[in-house]
């Protein structure tokens, strides 16, 4: 997406068919609804922490490949963060009406979201002062 926020060049891109507005909503062939990162936590060259990618993957519901590309993740990536977040109580699986399984945050994972989005917040803050400093 273009720095300007420009959406022209919405369409079909890796599979993921983009509605309206690129950011904040992303919607897969299978009309699964993504939650993408904001361009920021996007930036070339800056890795995002575990943390981050938690919370990119909680933010999503849909298919495994839906998480993969919503969270910006390799598929060795998506393999491993989806195994920690079922065996940790914090994503659920469901089967869909054509046989897929569709992932999505349990309770337990949207109490964790809202607090890591509440933390990013505060260090947010934090990472403002100290690059306006420099």
């Amino acid at each position: 997406m273009p720095a300007n926020g420009n959406t022209s060049n919405v369409g079909k891109q890796n599979g993921v068919r983009l509605s309206g507005n690129v950011s904040p909503t992303l919607v897969n062939d299978r009309g699964a609804t993504m939650i993408s990162e904001s361009e920021k936590d996007l930036d070339v060259g800056r890795r995002r922490s575990s943390l981050q990618v938690i919370a990119s993957i909680l933010k999503i519901r849909g298919t495994k490949t839906a998480m993969m590309y919503g969270a910006v993740l390799s598929y060795a990536q998506t393999q491993k963060y989806l195994a920690l977040l079922l065996a940790r109580g914090l994503l659920q699986a469901t089967e869909n009406g054509n046989g897929k399984t569709v992932y999505e945050a349990s309770e337990k994972g949207k109490k964790l979201l809202a607090l890591i989005e509440t933390l990013e917040t505060f260090v947010g803050d934090w990472e403002e002062e100290l690059e306006a400093q420099s």
